[in-house]
């Protein structure tokens, strides 16, 4: 007997098809003005596999063969609780029995570059499956929680399925991007004797950061360059920690956004550190600068 799993993303992928279809198909379709094209098409068929698939559900699919797909993509099993022990004050048993519900809390209208969240923490569900429609490399899922950033403007189709004490639920949920879209840059890796500043303008380029957050971490870097030469920072953990908190203030929830350019920045420093090229407080404000140099070499050629 097939598990949970391998039956979500049966499902899904049946959903991730018609949806496409549809959205392809939508503009020459002739139908009346109440309802569009493509979501005449997404609901009719998300309701006919939701019913389908919960009638070929059998007594012996039980809530412990449910597997909870964890942030690293490990499987674990989860315990069932009886639905009382749920809740802060425990309520008498009753015969309802409890169904998957999906609930996605998430915005629907962002802007290109900024970090959207979906939080699906009010659903009812043991197991989840996401999708997305079209496919990005900008789209992260950890469980309950998802965060998605991207590069260029459009509609972006989010599906989730989740399982629940033998029944199931799907729902989905559309995203429009406004604002232009990131110019591609062309490419060309620095020498391996570069300055940090040309590798700065490389990383960006490579992960298409939004001008106005390179800008606002520019002057993040540069405050703390000041700071250390008015000698208010001057050990090396204290700059430290003084920029991570600078940086987390200066793009807010698009910082995971930067996490390959910050990581690259932190690996580059470990190597001049170990190299003896960063120990004091004037070669930390120089590098510093170096940086904030990079981040505006990047926004000039937006």
């Amino acid at each position: 007997m097939w598990n949970w799993k391998k039956r979500l993303q049966i499902i899904i992928g049946l959903i991730v098809v018609v949806v496409s279809f549809g959205l392809l198909i939508g503009p020459y379709l002739q139908v009346s003005n109440t309802l569009s094209p493509p979501v005449a098409v997404t609901k009719t068929v998300t309701e006919t596999v939701t019913e389908t698939v919960t009638e070929t559900i059998t007594e012996a699919d039980t809530d412990s063969d449910l597997i909870y797909e964890g942030p690293q993509g490990d499987e674990t099993a989860l315990p069932v609780e009886p639905a009382n022990n749920l809740l802060d004050n425990p309520q008498p048993a009753t015969n309802a029995k409890q169904e998957a519900q999906i609930v996605i809390n998430a915005q629907a209208i962002s802007e290109v570059g900024e970090l959207v969240r979906f939080d699906l923490s009010k659903s009812v569900a043991q197991s989840f499956k996401w999708v997305m429609v079209p496919e990005t490399t900008d789209f992260e899922c950890f469980g309950r929680f998802a965060v998605f950033c991207a590069r260029e403007p459009g509609t972006y189709t989010f599906i989730v399925a989740g399982a629940y004490g033998g029944t199931i639920d799907i729902a989905i949920h559309t995203l429009v991007v406004e604002g232009p879209p990131i110019p591609d840059i062309p490419l060309t890796v620095p020498d391996i004797q570069a300055s940090l500043s040309e590798w700065v303008v490389y990383w960006c380029s490579v992960n298409k950061r939004p001008a106005n957050e390179a800008e606002r971490l520019a002057v993040s870097f540069e405050r703390i360059a000041v700071q250390i030469s008015a000698g208010t920072l001057q050990e090396a953990s204290d700059i430290i920690e003084a920029t991570a908190e600078a940086n987390r203030a200066a793009v807010g929830d698009s910082l995971s956004g930067w996490m390959p350019v910050l990581q690259q920045l932190q690996t580059s420093m470990k190597k001049l550190a170990g190299q003896g090229k960063l120990s004091t407080p004037a070669q930390h404000e120089a590098l510093w600068l170096d940086i904030a140099k990079g981040l505006r070499n990047y926004i000039s050629l937006l």
